[in-house]
């Protein structure tokens, strides 16, 4: 649940930077970005894309491999 001061704030600074000519969607998304819960659950779903690409496909996420081949070309 929200408060109500977190509210007062996050109705301040979306008004604050419609003024500054930026999309809703980058408005709403700089609103976000302030709440942990927001911030927690990202972070999460990061880890858990990078995790599956990491077991379907492991080859595609080695950079030292990649390096090493442009240098020998």
């Amino acid at each position: 649940m929200i408060s109500n001061s977190h509210k007062n704030y996050d109705s301040s600074v979306s008004s604050g930077l419609a003024e500054s000519g930026l999309s809703q969607r980058l408005l709403d998304l700089r609103v976000k970005i302030q709440q942990q819960d927001y911030l927690d659950n990202a972070i999460l779903r990061i880890a858990q894309v990078i995790s599956k690409k990491i077991v379907e496909n492991p080859e595609e996420l080695s950079f030292a491999d990649r390096k090493m081949r442009a240098a020998k070309i």
